[in-house]
């Protein structure tokens, strides 16, 4: 009966290895970095390094600057010049730091593009180390700064990732507790009414209780497949999905047709016209209510300025973008917030000679890309406008190269 219960439990644990599928496919835990996005921009990077030009930013240069479009506009005069994207949704100063001083700090760029958003700048955004605490966690930052020599590491890294592609329900614990745990519940249901006193307490026990969201959507042949693919790919280095990134780290956007273009279009257009008409508009671009939401961030250990010191100690040129925008979120929006910044990186690049160019392509939202259609959500440019962007940064850096060569 024991020997019967020991296969039974056996088998259904094979089983939940075979069919459970990590969230960052089959990536190897040593090449895994934040999300597949990272990881794949990390992993061409280093296939293709060193690089002329690196961009790094968060989702709004995720989305409106291509690498491609500089490139192939620098290479008209400058052939051969190679540019490269690694970037994050919620990307801030902190993470920049991180990936250039550890995870690439072997494999630095000439240049580096620096997408920038208002709420790089501010001291007050309570989100600022999410990214770089994601980087920290994620197991190719761990294994990479192990401290030992080279043969150990290397030991180490293959021996972790074998483990984790045959026994990934043990090792992706952060995809574990989305299998067994509903992690879907909004907490903000309890944040009034009678429940709001006792609300995390609520939150705390309904996440305990187990939702199995095992799928099985294809034939078992396949999950084994997958399964077996984990296992080979740990004595390989296979590229990342081509679903998700591109050679250049750019992320494959999704494509939509005319028609769905044509639907978020009135939305945007919706949404606008509500927001001019509302309060919002008023509160959050010249009300003194932002006042109190914002702070310049000039403190000289901020990693803001750590990372431009980094930069700077290892003689990598600078172009900062400010992408444009017609609505960001809340402050962002305050119109003496952004006159403040405008000001603060003429300091900047009076304090760190390396920044070659300031290219302001939002001009504190008095910009000439102001019809909604070109944007995804009137923050964010829809990749197929990441031209829009993409041509006047290479433009500068062509006009940068071409004064320096006249000098």
């Amino acid at each position: 009966m024991k020997a019967f219960t020991l296969v039974c439990l056996l088998t259904i644990f094979i089983f939940a290895n075979v069919l459970l599928k990590p969230e960052n496919g089959l990536i190897k835990p040593s090449e895994f970095y934040v999300n597949p996005l990272v990881s794949g921009g990390i992993w061409y990077y280093r296939m293709q390094s060193p690089l002329d030009y690196l961009i790094l930013g968060n989702s709004r240069t995720k989305d409106g600057l291509d690498p491609a479009i500089i490139q192939n506009r620098l290479n008209q005069e400058m052939p051969g010049v190679k540019v490269h994207i690694i970037s994050s949704g919620g990307g801030y100063f902190p993470f920049y730091y991180e990936l250039l001083n550890s995870t690439l700090k072997n494999q630095l760029p000439k240049n580096v593009i620096l997408g920038l958003s208002p709420r790089d700048f501010n001291k007050k955004e309570p989100r600022i180390h999410n990214v770089s605490s994601y980087l920290k966690s994620s197991y190719g930052y761990k294994l990479d700064n192990k401290p030992y020599n080279i043969a150990f590491k290397t030991v180490e890294k293959e021996l972790t990732n074998l483990f984790a592609a045959l026994f990934p329900i043990l090792y992706y614990e952060s995809h574990v507790k989305k299998v067994l745990f509903n992690r879907s519940l909004d907490k903000d249901v309890f944040q009034s009414g009678p429940l709001k006193t006792f609300n995390k307490y609520i939150v705390f026990l309904v996440r305990l209780i187990p939702k199995i969201e095992f799928s099985f959507d294809k034939s078992l042949s396949e999950y084994w497949r997958r399964y077996v693919d984990g296992i080979l790919n740990v004595f390989g280095s296979p590229e990342p999905s081509a679903k998700i990134t591109r050679w250049d780290g750019y992320q494959i956007p999704p494509v939509y047709s005319d028609e769905e273009y044509e639907k978020r279009n009135a939305v945007n257009q919706e949404k606008w016209k509500n927001i001019i008409n509302g309060e919002d508009y008023k509160k959050y671009r010249s009300d003194p209510y932002c006042d109190s939401q914002v702070e310049l961030e000039t403190d000289e250990k901020s990693y803001l300025n750590k990372t431009f010191q980094l930069l700077l100690d290892n003689n990598i040129g600078v172009y900062i973008v400010q992408l444009p925008a017609i609505w960001l979120e809340g402050c962002e929006n305050n119109l003496k917030f952004g006159q403040s910044i405008t000001d603060y990186l003429a300091v900047l690049k009076s304090n760190y000679p390396n920044i070659k160019d300031i290219i302001d392509l939002n001009k504190n939202f008095k910009h000439e890309f102001q019809d909604p259609y070109v944007y995804a959500d009137l923050e964010h440019l829809y990749p197929k406008n990441a031209g829009l962007a993409s041509i006047p940064v290479a433009e500068k850096i062509l006009q940068r190269d071409s004064e320096r060569k006249s000098k």
